[in-house]
């Protein structure tokens, strides 16, 4: 299975405080069919400034009565590992802001495998004047309702993926360490420590 995530966030740095305000992962088979999809609200630790509402549509007051990651911790975590891989689009900035999370709340860190396919459509779609997510979304066929909602990024993610695998068989074997090696990584993501 892989998971597909991405999170909107009160800014973009996590080591000076920005948090996440909304969370969403999807699970897919390798043949690219949804299998489940989480979607979270998240009260921040820190305000929402206008300038940042603007781009992802999150307000102060939509966020006022949602959960705290706390709450979601453990949730979050079995998620993300109930996949071979978990994938984004520059997903290292959604994962720096889960560590964060985590580190907040007191969570240890399980270890996970990810790739990027902002990487992946760099190598297999070269040329382009832009990357973003919207732009390379649009041009493979993708329509969205709107980027930067949290779950509209991971569906357009998730179809940019399997557009560009197209093709290519995929099974366990062929989503290699070979692969993470080359596209992504693997990180330690938040689990709580036993007592």
């Amino acid at each position: 299975m892989l998971i597909f995530l991405d999170v909107e966030t009160t800014g973009l740095n996590p080591s000076l405080g920005d948090s996440i305000c909304e969370i969403a992962m999807a699970e897919f088979s390798l043949d690219g069919k949804i299998l489940s999809r989480y979607v979270r609200l998240v009260k921040p630790s820190v305000s929402i400034p206008k300038k940042v509402s603007a781009i992802h549509g999150i307000t102060p007051e939509m966020v006022k009565t949602a959960v705290s990651f706390l709450e979601i911790g453990n949730e979050v975590v079995g998620y993300l590992t109930k996949g071979e891989l978990v994938l984004g689009y520059n997903v290292k900035f959604d994962l720096d802001f889960l560590k964060a999370e985590f580190m907040r709340i007191g969570m240890s860190m399980p270890k996970i495998y990810y790739v990027d396919v902002l990487e992946l459509a760099r190598r297999y779609l070269p040329g382009r004047s832009s990357y973003k997510l919207s732009r390379i979304a649009r041009d493979l066929g993708f329509e969205s309702k709107g980027y930067h909602w949290a779950e509209d990024d991971v569906m357009a993610t998730a179809y940019v993926f399997f557009r560009m695998v197209r093709g290519i068989p995929l099974s366990k074997e062929s989503l290699s360490l070979n692969w993470i090696r080359r596209y992504g990584g693997w990180e330690e993501v938040g689990r709580k420590e036993e007592r």
